[in-house]
Formats: C-alpha cells, structure tokens, sequence
C-alpha cells in the first residue's frame, strides 16, 4: 500500500512511518524537510507545504492511505 504521511519528520510521525515500513508497506513523507533517520528506514519525501493546494494535489498521486500528523 503507497501511504503519505504528512510530518513524518517529526517524533509522532516518524514512528508511525517506521512501524508502517516494518509491516511492509511504501511510506512517503509529506514535509517541507527530509532526515537522514528517514533515509535510513527507507522513506523518501515528497517536498511541499501542507497550506499549498497544489503541492497537497501532486503528493496525493498514487496514495491509498493519509497519515496527517503536521504541526
């Protein structure tokens, strides 16, 4: 399953993208930053502003399931 998570750089979202990974799934960060601890579990980012219409609407290509944990 192709899963966005919006914050996923932060301590809520992290763990949810490390659990989803771990059970197999392709997991994408929704941020306007990326980690290398995101990198070393194997999640990419999509860069963008959750505010931004357009940037939401091209991260939303191919997803199946929304994690929104943004602050």
């Amino acid at each position: 399953m192709n899963i966005l998570i919006t914050g996923a750089t932060g301590f809520l979202g992290f763990h949810i993208a490390k659990i989803l990974k771990d059970q197999g799934h392709n997991v994408l960060n929704f941020s306007r930053s990326h980690t290398n601890e995101l990198t070393d579990i194997g999640v990419e980012t999509i860069k963008g502003d959750i505010t931004n219409k357009d940037d939401i609407d091209k991260a939303l290509n191919g997803i199946d399931v929304i994690f929104n944990v943004a602050s």
